[in-house]
């Protein structure tokens, strides 16, 4: 109000702000600091008060005026995947982000040496105010709710079972919906038809039916995200055990060493950087694999993902088929399907043909070891 509309709100002078105001300041920090252990700071109170002040302003006066609210309202927990709602609540704190900047240019322009210093308490509570406005938006805007249900850190033991095969890992994360499973290496789990999985953790153990939703590289290993469901009422009773029944993985404790800045700057890196939804349902990995097939053709194995193979330096064979045939010994051969697809460094792109075969044959372990894939 003083620094953009001149409107005086306190008359003192700079000696007599900072005799009053300073020590009250500062043994308010530390006792903020002291009361509240290392869960809450009077930065975060700041912040929480900032969010609610313009819907508390109209509140407290017809309380003041004895004009009460009799009717109780139940809010909803749904969660709301609307934008725009968020963005009508956060107009008061736009405003006021709009008005603190330029409240911040209008005062410190044509100011130097010490007209600064005599105006650096204006200052610092501009500053610090834009801080707690900024963070009043992040709240009002949200997140994106990528999810149904929030997934919870678990983890706990997991064995998917499909065909003759069964892949062990540890779960990441667990929720209502779905689940992320770590693997020390990559393994195939096919993502075009539905898995069994046996979770077990302490007293609980729930048998599951899920699909793979997406792939990608891990720090210890491969990371599997499927969607999942209960077979039965009895085991959806143990998965939700193994949900809930747990300490929650939430902070118990604030990082006394993070700043203001750190936090600001983390979160909008964060919102700069939208998430790309994965893609890919299966591990992709590197090799460097020369083939020759049934008909005289060959090439090298680049790339390989249980789907698809890439390959440089194609020779085609005898005639032109739609299908190449690798025979890696007597009982086990790998069918390559061709597309009209090329990669990249003009590698060109197979499907491979035969893999349910191969799944029942139990010969997908012995393919890839014949061929140094695994």
């Amino acid at each position: 109000m003083f620094a953009l509309f001149d409107f005086q709100v306190v008359n003192t002078d700079f000696i007599s702000l900072l005799i009053f105001w300073l020590p009250a300041y500062f043994f308010y920090s530390m006792s903020m600091r002291y009361l509240s252990s290392n869960i809450r700071n009077q930065r975060w109170s700041q912040v929480i008060d900032t969010i609610l002040a313009p819907y508390l302003i109209f509140p407290v006066i017809l309380e003041t005026l004895h004009i009460h609210q009799r009717k109780f309202k139940v809010t909803s927990k749904k969660k709301d995947h609307s934008r725009k709602k968020n963005i009508v609540y956060a107009l008061p704190h736009m405003i006021l982000l709009v008005l603190s900047i330029l409240a911040i240019i209008r005062f410190v322009r044509g100011k130097y040496g010490w007209a600064l210093i005599y105006s650096s308490i204006i200052i610092f509570w501009l500053v610090y105010n834009l801080v707690a406005i900024i963070y009043a938006l992040f709240f009002m805007l949200g997140r994106n709710v990528l999810r149904k249900s929030e997934r919870i850190k678990a983890k706990t033991q997991v064995k998917v079972n499909f065909y003759h095969y069964h892949v062990i890992g540890t779960t990441n994360d667990v929720s209502d919906e779905g689940m992320s499973i770590v693997v020390n290496q990559d393994q195939y789990i096919p993502d075009d038809c539905t898995v069994d999985l046996e979770v077990k953790d302490g007293h609980y153990q729930a048998h599951l039916i899920g699909n793979v939703v997406h792939v990608r590289k891990h720090e210890k290993g491969w990371l599997y995200a499927l969607e999942v469901k209960p077979v039965d009422d009895q085991n959806k009773s143990q998965y939700m055990q193994i949900i809930y029944d747990r300490n929650h993985s939430l902070p118990v404790e604030m990082d006394l060493w993070s700043t203001a800045y750190d936090d600001m700057t983390r979160n909008i890196s964060s919102r700069m950087n939208h998430l790309k939804t994965e893609k890919r349902k299966q591990p992709r990995f590197k090799v460097h694999q020369p083939v020759t097939f049934v008909n005289g053709a060959s090439g090298i194995i680049e790339d390989f993902n249980y789907h698809y193979v890439a390959m440089s330096h194609f020779k085609e064979g005898k005639g032109k088929p739609d299908t190449y045939v690798l025979k890696v010994n007597k009982n086990l051969w790998l069918v390559l399907k061709t597309t009209d697809r090329i990669v990249k460094n003009g590698q060109r792109l197979f499907k491979i043909d035969n893999m349910e075969e191969l799944l029942e044959n139990n010969q997908l372990n012995d393919l890839l070891k014949e061929l140094n894939l695994i």
